[in-house]
Parts: C-alpha cells; structure tokens; sequence
C-alpha cells in the first residue's frame, strides 16, 4: 500500500526533484523546513523512494519545493489555516454572539475537551467544499488534506504547466468566492464575512505557488508533503472526504484516492 502512495505522491507533487526539504526543529525547538544534505555543508539529497516511504511511515517529514529550474509545477493549493486570535466558539451549537469569545483559536483546537471545536469542524468542510467545486468547474481535479495542525491543504492538479498559467487557475477559483478578498497581497485572502455565525472569520487562505518564477531565487517556497507526521502536532496527515459528515474531519483511502486522480495524466 504504501508503495501506490508513494506512486501517487511522486507522480502528482514532486516537481523540483533534485532537492527535498526536512522538517526539524531549530536551536529554539521551533519546527522549520531546510534542504536535506547528504553530510554537514555537503550537497543537496534528491527525492528517492525511499525518501517519500519514510515521508508517509512517518519516520522523517519531508515538503517539497513546488517550483523547478524551469519555472513550471504540478498543482496550485490553498493552505487554510486557522487565525491565531479569533471569535471561539464555546459550545457545541452556538445559536448567539454571546457563544463566542475572543481567544487563541490554535490553541482552542488542539484542547479535543473543547465542544466549539464541532464547528470549526463543519466551517473547514465548508470552506473545502467550496474550493474544489471551483476546481472542479475548471476541469481540474482536486484533494483535500488535513495537515496535521491548524488546518487543511486543498490542492488543483494541472499536470506539468507554467507557474504563472497555474497561479492564475488559482485565482480564478478564489474569483468565484467573492467573499474571499486580498489581503497583504495577492497570496493571502481573509473572508470579507466577520460574522461567526454566517462568514469564516476564524480562517485566512494562503495561495501556492506564491511566485510565477525562480527568477532571481534558488528554490523558491515549499509545502509540507501530504501524509506522514507533522512534528509541529501530534496529530495525523490524512486526505480528507468532505462527503462525509459536515461536523467531522474524515479520511479517505489516500492510494485509491491518489490512484483516481494519478490515472487522468
């Protein structure tokens, strides 16, 4: 099984495949991505086999650069993450204003005591659902995957094309949300809605790729490959089935789910 994963991942994420970067922890234990090298000031290691089976067993947590030497990539992604403060919701079925309180909305989610904690289930399935009925009008196909922490990756996968046509597939799909607005940028969009009952506030999505060129940079910005372990949570990676129920993060068989998508390039 985990060899069709591997299968799936190379064929549909890894571009730029003579450099992967590892997450570790920095001198002030906080989790940062560098290229992996052979030895100390040595040279960059390449992806391999073995690499994306340590990735998805989760021994070592790899993120690939989406960009290669000739400025052309596999997918674009929405990483949607939760705000760092924000309306909570501190019950299960807030009906008023009064059931939200400013708080720290990561720390809210990792504490699985907390009942608000159902609907951010339910507005992450809604937010995903959205974005890949977008992609999914485009004629691209699409994925949803949990990361591990305070969010969730949905990815549009054109096949090998030109960062620059990619990024615009990107936002055309954000154009059709246009409750979803710019902000710091043309990467980042927060909900224009900063109702708790009716918008997202909770949430900002962040587009990759950021550039449409290495154009004066050597490797440009990574994503956290899909699968395996995220050493900033202990919890899992997983593709999700937003079919499911709205009020639950669901996995799917990620090599089936690969596999279906694998099979139209």
């Amino acid at each position: 099984m985990s060899a069709e994963i591997a299968n799936g991942l190379a064929k549909l994420f890894i571009q730029r495949k003579d450099v992967r970067a590892i997450q570790r922890f920095d001198q002030h234990g906080e989790p940062m991505y560098m290229p992996e090298l052979e030895r100390k000031d040595g040279p960059r290691l390449p992806w391999t086999r073995a690499a994306l089976e340590e990735h998805i067993a989760g021994t070592k947590t790899y993120g690939h650069y989406l960009l290669d030497l000739d400025d052309n990539c596999k997918l674009f992604a929405f990483d949607v993450d939760l705000e760092k403060a924000g309306p909570f919701p501190m019950v299960a079925e807030p009906t008023t204003a009064d059931d939200f309180v400013v708080a720290d909305l990561r720390a809210g989610w990792r504490d699985r005591s907390q009942p608000g904690r159902r609907i951010l289930k339910l507005k992450m399935n809604l937010i995903a659902q959205a974005l890949e009925e977008q992609i999914e009008k485009l004629g691209i196909p699409s994925a949803v995957a949990y990361s591990g922490n305070k969010g969730f990756h949905v990815y549009g996968f054109t096949g090998v094309m030109n960062a620059a046509d990619v990024r615009e597939a990107a936002k055309l799909v954000l154009d059709a949300l246009p409750e979803w607005q710019p902000s710091k940028g043309d990467n980042f969009y927060l909900c224009e809605n900063k109702s708790p009952a009716s918008g997202f506030p909770e949430f900002s999505i962040e587009i990759f790729p950021k550039q449409d060129s290495l154009e004066g940079k050597d490797l440009g910005n990574l994503m956290r490959l899909p699968l395996g372990r995220n050493i900033k949570s202990k919890d899992p990676s997983f593709f999700m089935d937003t079919s499911g129920d709205p009020y639950e993060l669901k996995p799917t068989d990620a090599a089936t789910l690969l596999g279906e998508i694998a099979a139209k390039f």
